[in-house]
């Protein structure tokens, strides 16, 4: 299998936003952060000195890498990205190139990434590491969103003497890493992306670069924070779905969404060809909100029952009719319906969608429904699913989780829906 197919299947990741930033809860001296929290070094100006002191008091005793790793095993994950180095230029591993990491400055000198990689190999879960390759507001070099860029032999400095290296660490120390997540590239040239790239092919040939790289050189499309594809996509991508306003803890922050918004969000990625990574932030002491924890736990159990609806490893066609009832996934035997509320008249009407079905269950518990296909009047393609059998176990999975999912069996390894042509 090869390593785009192979990505395409994890479909479901956990991001880890966590930093010396997660101490200062998006406040510093009083005053809140206007912006992300993850970003107050830079958006409050904090002095060099003051946020490198940070560093001599991070000790998060509640920071539990196995037990991450168990919770995202257990409710349906199966890869795991984290922060080992962001803008703010800590790393959270034990880097020769630069000695502000959590190895060298914090008290108990702990390799996260080292913590990380164990138990991600321990339970099954796929490892990428997100790091910060054009940012960088510890370094002299590195760049600054919103500010005047260094000039280029300081960024060349940078580049040559800490985010190349740091990289190399990053793929020489901890066995093999699935993605790597660079992030904002802002004025990189391309030969400056390049060698990024040139990197870890050179160290890791089946390590993926995210789209962030910058000048089309990643191996599929990072969409935008929190933006989702209007449809199905001819190529891999990833949607960075945050759970909150900021992706690093902030102490008044509130989820954004659901657990049934974020099962639907990881319905639409399935089915359009796509993963959802979704992230949380740990507090300072390590700890992952409660809020976070009750959404991934009740998708989860969610997973847990539907599982195979999001095993689901085919892209499905456009539906070409506006409708806001259900959304589709598919696999080479079975195109998934994921009903997202109850019909009023207890029946399910689909047009174009061309594939041989053969049967119809509700798939939780299996129970046949009554079904006909046939062709309109124009032509196409004609089915009617009615639900009144399964009643019962359709509202409730509607009413917790926001969908309920039936299963059409088909007669051909695909899914074909015409247009309206």
């Amino acid at each position: 299998m090869n390593k785009i197919q192979h990505f395409r299947d994890l479909r479901y990741g956990l991001f880890i936003h966590f930093g010396l930033y997660s101490m200062l809860g998006g406040y510093y001296e009083g005053k809140e952060t206007p912006f992300l929290a993850e970003w107050i070094r830079h958006s409050l100006h904090v002095s060099d000195g003051v946020y490198r002191k940070l560093a001599e008091s991070f000790d998060p005793v509640n920071f539990d890498a196995d037990a991450i790793c168990l919770f995202a095993r257990e409710n349906g994950m199966r890869y795991l990205c984290f922060t080992a180095k962001h803008h703010d230029g800590f790393a959270l591993f034990d880097s020769k190139a630069d000695a502000f990491n959590s190895v060298k400055k914090s008290p108990q000198k702990r390799d996260f990434v080292r913590e990380l990689a164990m138990s991600a190999k321990k339970h099954g879960l796929d490892l990428c590491l997100y790091y910060s390759q054009a940012q960088d507001w510890d370094h002299p070099g590195g760049k600054r969103a919103y500010d005047a860029q260094p000039d280029a032999s300081l960024f060349e400095a940078y580049l040559t003497h800490k985010c190349l290296p740091q990289i190399e660490e990053l793929l020489t120390q901890y066995g093999p890493i699935t993605m790597l997540w660079v992030d904002t590239p802002i004025d990189m040239t391309k030969k400056d992306s390049r060698k990024i790239t040139d990197l870890v092919r050179r160290l890791q040939p089946d390590c993926l670069i995210s789209g962030r790289v910058g000048h089309g050189l990643g191996d599929y499309m990072t969409t935008g924070d929190n933006r989702m594809p209007k449809g199905a996509q001819d190529r891999l991508w990833e949607m960075p779905a945050g759970l909150y306003t900021s992706w690093g803890y902030k102490d008044n922050d509130r989820p954004l969404v659901s657990h049934r918004e974020l099962l639907r969000l990881l319905t639409k990625a399935v089915g359009r060809g796509g993963n959802l990574l979704v992230n949380v932030g740990p507090d300072g002491a390590g700890n992952i909100p409660d809020e976070a924890l009750f959404i991934l736990q009740e998708a989860g159990h969610f997973l847990r029952v539907y599982h195979e609806a999001f095993d689901a490893p085919l892209t499905v066609p456009d539906y070409p009719y506006e409708q806001d009832d259900f959304l589709f996934s598919a696999s080479p035997s079975k195109l998934f319906i994921h009903l997202l509320r109850w019909p009023d008249d207890q029946l399910i009407e689909l047009y174009h969608v061309e594939s041989p079905v053969t049967e119809a269950i509700e798939l939780q518990s299996k129970t046949k429904l009554e079904l006909l296909t046939g062709r309109d009047l124009e032509g196409h393609a004609y089915m009617k699913i009615r639900l009144d059998r399964c009643e019962s176990e359709i509202q409730y999975a509607i009413d917790r989780f926001g969908q309920a999912v039936l299963a059409l069996t088909l007669t051909e390894p695909s899914v074909s829906i015409s247009n309206l042509s």
